[in-house]
Parts: C-alpha cells; structure tokens; sequence
C-alpha cells in the first residue's frame, strides 16, 4: 500500500458511512509523515470525526499543525484541516468579484448567505475549491481527502458540473433577462406593481426579497468562467496518474454495493 501512496500527490479515500474511512484516512496521513513526507488531511465530513481520530479537540477551516509520534523522519508534517463551505465560497466571491464594491454587494447579499449556507451541491463544490487552494501551494506532498459518505462522494466528483449548471439554470437565465431587473424599467416589465406576475412574486417573496434574488443571479454570472475553468481542472486533477482513491468497504452487503456502484461511476 506505502509504495503506491507515495506515487500519489492527492489521494481521494471514498465509502459509505461506519467503515472506518476516516480512521484509515488519518492512519494514511500519520504513516506518511512519519516517512518524511509532508501531508495535509481535509475532511469534507461536518461530523468531525477525523479531529477525533487524531487526538485532537478542534478542527477548522485553518490548516493545522499535528505533532507527529517520536521516530518520524526527517522533514516529516502533518497538517490537517476541515471544511468550511462558507468561507471557501467568500474566498471564491473575492477571488472573482470585479472590484470591492462588487465584493460586498455579494456578501452581504441575504440570497448569496442563504445559498453559501445551505445550497445542495455548494458544499461539494467549495470542497474542490478548498483542494484545488492547498495543492496550487505546492506545501505538502500529500493531500489527503477524507471525502462523506460514498453517495455524497459521487455528488463531489460531479459538484463542478451541477454547479455550472445550477448557475446557468433557466430560472437564472430568466432573472437576467434584459428588463427582468427590480427597478422602474423591471416592474414595467412584470406588468408594473399591479401586474399579475408581479403581484405573485410580492406575494410570494417580497419585492425585496425578489430584488435580493436578482442581485444575487447577477453577480453569480461573473462566474461562470471561473468555474468552466475549474471544472477542465478539477477534471484533470481526477484523471491525473498522481490523484488515487481508495475506496473503504466492510462485509455488509449493502456497503459492497455502494463500493461497487461508485467504484464504477
């Protein structure tokens, strides 16, 4: 097993829930930092197990420092960390954001908090993100990714492309049509603030809360490109001969299957 792992810069350790992945996952990153290498372990699983499986009480979106056992070699760190989707999607915002301004209207936009928080995918997606930040440092050897429950790793693999299209989704083509905005010229547009369409989206959500969701369609356009560009890389970094996966399966049956359906996605 050590001679493959050390041919890996990234290796993806996959299963359903209760098969000990976490447990393998941080057995790996310590094993390999004692070698000498120097190795970060993210777990995109919020039920922090892997600060448990390493002795620790806290664990966050920073990268952390782990003491190794005595008779590590030389050059030997572990480093380790969880994610925060949420602030990997504010780093995004100002990452892709065209000025400060553009910046803080995302930011503090309700629609943009709601999304960042709760949105299925997002998690998924950010979880690459956050990947894609600490392998283009160059800082470890090894990057270790304790990944959710195995239906959840499949949605992570694919999260690039749900989340392009989710942005280009036709309820948000409909928001930025041209006239479609919440001012003078959009509420003519929806029939002024007696039209029909108009009167059930303010029933509905609120003329600020619509505002807020156009605001918030607009300035996820800026985008796209960022993502398209992503996607080519994430993608490559998964088919890439120094990416891996492991995937963690127990006797039970029904951990067999999940094992066998993702490993042939």
């Amino acid at each position: 097993m050590h001679n493959h792992v050390k041919q890996l810069s990234v290796l993806m350790v996959c299963g359903s829930g209760g098969v000990g992945k976490t447990t393998i996952a941080a057995a790996i990153a310590v094993h390999e930092a004692m070698q000498g290498r120097k190795v970060c372990v993210l777990t995109i699983d919020p039920a922090r197990r892997l600060a448990d499986a390493m002795g620790i009480s806290q664990l966050d979106d920073r990268e952390r420092r782990m003491t190794l056992p005595a008779g590590a070699r030389r050059g030997g760190e572990l480093w380790a960390l969880m994610l925060d989707p949420k602030r990997a999607f504010d780093r995004l915002v100002v990452e892709t954001a065209p000025d400060p301004d553009a910046q803080e209207r995302v930011l503090e936009n309700r629609i943009y908090q709601q999304v960042s928080h709760s949105t299925a995918g997002v998690q998924e997606y950010m979880a690459l993100e956050r990947l894609y930040e600490i392998d283009r440092t160059g800082k470890y050897d090894l990057i270790v990714v304790d990944t959710p429950p195995a239906a959840h790793a499949r949605e992570l693999l694919e999260s690039p492309h749900r989340m392009l299209g989710f942005l280009e989704g036709r309820s948000l083509r409909w928001f930025l049509k041209p006239g479609m905005k919440v001012g003078r010229v959009g509420l003519r547009a929806l029939g002024g603030t007696s039209g029909a369409i108009m009167s059930l989206l303010t029933r509905i959500t609120g003329t600020e809360m619509l505002r807020d969701t156009t605001e918030f369609f607009e300035s996820m356009e800026g985008m796209y490109d960022h993502i398209r560009e992503r996607i080519k890389i994430v993608d490559r970094m998964f088919a890439d001969q120094h990416t891996g996966f492991l995937m963690v399966t127990s006797p039970e049956q029904s951990s067999i299957d999940e094992a066998v359906d993702f490993w042939s996605m």
